[in-house]
């Protein structure tokens, strides 16, 4: 459920060569600080909880590679905050169940629903603003959590 959340936030690149051969990380290495920790091998991140949200949900980061390296480019504290939004939005807004009808799976163009969409906006929505509908079970359920990870600094 990367492609989610936090909208506002910054965006960082990832991008696949798709033709087979080995993942292209130039896109990587050029939207990431100079001292980006590509492969988690010193394990000191360089993105708060924000920036690794837009990291994971840029369009172009969808294989597992560019995913994996947004991870290992984050703080142990953003990893844990993010973690905790997804759980949340999984959690109110799930993208797949036994039923298979999960609110937020994707479509055939690997694209979510607008109901998806409203999902989302309702379950970070500020508790002074009405959700639509009104009573959506999801209402302001996860605001903590997105709130934690835009409140999350270095």
């Amino acid at each position: 459920m990367r492609a989610l959340v936090i909208a506002a936030l910054l965006a960082a690149g990832c991008s696949d060569s798709g033709g087979g051969g080995p993942p292209d990380l130039s896109a990587v290495v050029d939207m990431r600080p100079p001292n980006a920790d590509l492969f988690g091998i010193d394990f000191a991140g360089d993105y708060n909880c924000a920036q690794l949200n837009a990291c994971e949900s840029d369009p172009l980061c969808q294989n597992q590679l560019c995913q994996t390296a947004c991870h290992n480019n984050a703080t142990p504290s953003a990893q844990m905050k993010d973690q905790a939004v997804q759980q949340c939005f999984n959690q109110y807004c799930p993208q797949q169940n036994d039923l298979g009808m999960a609110i937020c799976a994707l479509d055939n163009n690997n694209m979510r629903s607008a109901a998806c969409k409203q999902c989302l906006a309702n379950a970070q929505l500020s508790m002074t603003a009405t959700c639509n509908p009104p009573n959506a079970p999801e209402c302001h359920q996860c605001l903590q959590q997105v709130t934690d990870c835009k409140n999350d600094h270095f």
